[in-house]
């Protein structure tokens, strides 16, 4: 999965012409030949909707939803396949009352076009995520790599930095992108869950965060930033 901020080519011209009123920042990128459409119904506040985009016309239509209270209910839908708009995509949309199809429907990717997921989650908007094929991913992975960095187009796609991220910074970026740095009262938690895993000292943790922010991999507030959770953190973990 790589994280995106938004400002990547066409990322919000995709996303807005599968859903229009989406005007978040928060973007997702997965590189797969088959997606399942999973989610999509409301359950305990969360939900996901789907949609699909051609790369190049930038046309989109809806896909199917599923709701598993209705598995035996009859549904219809129309082919969404042709020669103009999305070329080889093939998919079903199902009117609600009718229900949904008996299992969660998957699609296979095909090149030049992109599946689209708007998700809920327990009340809250947690972005789009695009779902493209392989072949895909590099018109429209950011070009977020400082310059020392490399990136590589594999699963999960990462950015790769061999040289220039040390063990003090993964560690930064670890419990920064997975905690909260303040809950319950207590402060500073990152740091302290940082010392207890790996003895990282409180000079070394500044250090770090302070190149880190030199290098725009956290803002100057400390919390990440959409290029640094692309960052392969290796074996550090909150």
């Amino acid at each position: 999965m790589t994280y995106l901020d938004g400002n990547e080519k066409n990322i919000q011209r995709l996303a807005r012409a599968v859903f229009p009123s989406y005007r978040g920042r928060k973007f997702q990128l997965r590189a797969t030949e088959t997606v399942t459409l999973t989610g999509t119904y409301w359950d305990g506040g969360s939900r996901s909707e789907y949609g699909g985009v051609n790369l190049s016309t930038v046309r989109a239509a809806n896909l199917p939803q599923f709701d598993p209270r209705f598995p035996y209910q009859p549904a219809y839908g129309t082919l969404l396949v042709g020669r103009e708009g999305l070329q080889g995509f093939v998919g079903f949309t199902f009117d609600p009352e009718f229900g949904g199809p008996a299992s969660a429907p998957k699609i296979d990717i095909r090149p030049g076009m992109a599946v689209v997921k708007h998700s809920i989650s327990a009340g809250r908007d947690t972005g789009i995520t695009f779902y493209i094929h392989p072949s895909d991913a590099p018109s429209l992975l950011p070009e977020l790599a400082p310059p020392r960095g490399s990136w590589s187009c594999v699963a999960p796609m990462v950015w790769d930095y061999p040289e220039s991220v040390t063990e003090d910074e993964q560690i930064v970026l670890a419990l920064t992108a997975a905690l909260k740095n303040s809950y319950g009262g207590q402060s500073n938690i990152r740091f302290t869950e940082a010392h207890r895993r790996y003895g990282i000292t409180a000079d070394r943790w500044t250090a770090a965060q302070e190149e880190l922010k030199a290098r725009k991999l956290l803002r100057k507030n400390g919390s990440i930033t959409p290029a640094a959770r692309n960052v392969d953190t290796g074996d550090y973990r909150a």
